[in-house]
């Protein structure tokens, strides 16, 4: 009799252990997404390192080193396929700026679906990011990002981490008005409309990095996106390849990022 009521206690016990483990790893999971994404982020910033090239030449990823040192094998497949990306980007502006009949292409218009560890990892940083808005750009920033992804920005921690507001003005002449503000036209696969370069912090970030945004709409009426006021003083600037040195090189992926979420 003791020896049944000792089986039936130990049965007891183990399907309420069994109940709490899997709420336990259901709770887990949630937060894995999350945890995954920050690991791979802070690889990527270690292996910042490998990456050779870049600021309008081809960035080259250096794979086996990488490898060698111990990174995860998901995270040097990543940081590989933003090397892709990035070039994919670069080459697009290369063409929109030598070719006339380009002028029109979007960057929006270069798949992802080619690169699919950097679509889940876009993903994995908007969802991210939407769940931690509270942070905002003055937010902390984990010690484990360089200075320079903390201060320019990054997938991890989108810098400003939202866009300014639109504000209306008129003129009876937009194109000297702005031009006289220190814009300039610019090409629909840089964001079209019209661009003020910005500076914030050189020595991390480069120069012209950011920027403010202007559209002219109708004959005598401006929209703009001005930054004052903001951290860093504008958003990523898209125009790349007037820009610089980047932050890191794999800037134009993330510059390409912050302007499909902001």
């Amino acid at each position: 009799m003791f020896s049944r009521h000792l089986i039936l206690l130990l049965l007891c016990l183990i399907i309420a252990f069994i109940g709490i483990s899997t709420a336990a790893a259901h709770n887990f999971e949630n937060e894995d997404t999350e945890v995954h994404f920050l690991s791979l982020s802070y690889e990527l910033v270690l292996m910042e390192e490998f990456f050779h090239g870049g600021n309008g030449e081809l960035v080259v990823f250096d794979a086996v080193t990488s490898q060698e040192k111990g990174y995860s094998e998901e995270a040097v497949n990543l940081a590989e396929e933003l090397a892709a990306h990035t070039n994919a980007l670069v080459l697009a502006a290369n063409d929109a700026l030598g070719d006339s009949k380009s002028v029109n292409t979007e960057l929006s218009t270069i798949s992802l679906e080619q690169f699919p560890a950097v679509k889940a990892y876009f993903a994995a940083a908007t969802d991210f990011n939407k769940n931690n808005e509270s942070y905002g750009p003055e937010g902390w920033c984990s010690p484990q990002l360089s200075d320079i992804a903390c201060s320019c920005g990054h997938w991890s921690f989108p810098r400003p981490f939202s866009a300014a507001n639109w504000q209306q003005w008129y003129s009876s002449n937009p194109v000297a008005s702005l031009t006289s503000l220190g814009y300039h036209e610019t090409a629909n696969l840089f964001g079209g409309g019209w661009t003020r370069p910005q500076t914030y912090y050189p020595s991390r970030c480069g120069y012209n990095t950011f920027r403010d945004h202007a559209l002219i709409v109708g004959s005598t009426t401006v929209r703009e996106q001005n930054y004052a006021g903001f951290t860093p003083r504008g958003e990523p600037n898209p125009e790349v390849l007037t820009s610089g040195p980047w932050p890191y090189l794999t800037w134009p992926s993330y510059v390409q990022w912050w302007h499909e979420n902001y």
